[in-house]
């Protein structure tokens, strides 16, 4: 079965050292897909821009892979 691109995302998030996990049905509607990203205080300002980086590092990734799709 091909992974929906949430799945990719939070797959290329655990390959970064990130635990973000994907929300998907039933919890969300059929369809749809969320990451689930939680801060604390103990976040340094480094750790939030590593995590700004992997995302869009997987967005990216995302995006090439339905490019290459179509």
């Amino acid at each position: 079965m091909p992974r929906s691109a949430a799945t990719e995302v939070a797959a290329r998030f655990e390959a970064d050292g990130f635990y973000v996990p994907a929300i998907r049905p039933p919890t969300v509607a059929k369809g749809q897909a969320r990451m689930r990203v939680a801060l604390s205080a103990r976040h340094e300002e480094a750790d939030v821009e590593q995590l700004l980086n992997a995302l869009a590092r997987a967005i990216a990734a995302v995006r090439t892979n339905e490019k290459a799709i179509d």
